[in-house]
């Protein structure tokens, strides 16, 4: 028996039955009305390196937090439209004195950015790492149908001696259930959550669900993430921390796996 060909615009690349969408943004994606089944791997993007402090040596920014992975197999999608969305990583924070918080990555709940401490007088410190973004699909619009792989939290800034001047790191991005890692305060940013949320939408129903999240970042290392397809390439790790002359990493972004059967 002949597998469905799946539908998607052109920011996502389909190949028979399988469809990878890895490019940050969103998209559209059309379930063949002959489609019994469709399995969607959803990976949220990984929160970035905070900046270490730059006058000691021992004082690299912590790690970011790596995005979660929902695997949702689903019924009841034939001939409809999904959106989409793929997360961005959050952006590493700057090296001290004073270092700049990295932006939050994009997303459809995308993550917060980092930030210095915000004292004047305490900004000794490297910047917080941004939080990752949220890769989602949904479909309707009361109580809509969510599978989402949440965002990684950023790391936090590293200081010269005075802990109150740590940067924030940025929380990654969530959606529902499914909630993004908390950002690092002078510790690294935790790992991202996921969910496969039903919703309201008549006639879908969820028949199993891998829920995996990320890892937390781990001294100045990025968390890893388990469960991520190879046609992802390197996406959901969350980013290392910057040394005491470089910004902390950015995470790498999300990705969304979709295969109709």
């Amino acid at each position: 028996m002949t597998a469905p060909v799946a539908r998607a615009d052109a920011g996502c690349t389909t190949t028979g039955a399988t469809t990878v969408c890895i490019s940050p943004g969103s998209e559209s994606f059309t379930v063949p009305s002959t489609a019994t089944r469709v399995t969607f791997t959803v990976v949220g993007a990984g929160g970035a390196g905070g900046g270490g402090a730059a006058s000691q040596a021992s004082r690299a920014g912590y790690g970011g937090g790596a995005g979660g992975v929902a695997v949702c197999v689903v019924e009841g999608l034939a001939g409809q439209t999904v959106q989409v969305t793929v997360a961005g990583p959050g952006s590493g924070g700057g090296a001290g004195p004073a270092g700049a918080g990295g932006l939050g990555g994009s997303g459809d709940s995308a993550g917060s950015s980092g930030r210095g401490n915000p004292l004047p007088a305490l900004q000794d410190g490297g910047g917080g790492g941004g939080g990752g973004g949220a890769s989602n699909v949904t479909a309707g619009a009361f109580v809509p149908f969510h599978l989402t792989g949440a965002g990684g939290g950023g790391g936090g800034g590293n200081a010269t001696g005075i802990a109150a001047s740590l940067g924030f790191g940025g929380p990654g991005g969530s959606q529902g259930l499914a909630l993004g890692g908390a950002g690092g305060i002078g510790f690294p940013g935790a790992g991202g959550r996921s969910a496969c949320d039903p919703g309201l939408l008549g006639g879908i129903a969820i028949v199993s669900r891998t829920l995996t999240p990320g890892a937390n970042g781990s001294g100045t290392s990025g968390g890893s993430a388990s469960g991520v397809p190879a046609a992802c390439g390197n996406a959901a790790t969350g980013g290392n921390g910057g040394t005491t002359t470089s910004p902390g990493a950015n995470g790498r972004r999300g990705c969304v796996v979709i295969t109709v059967t």
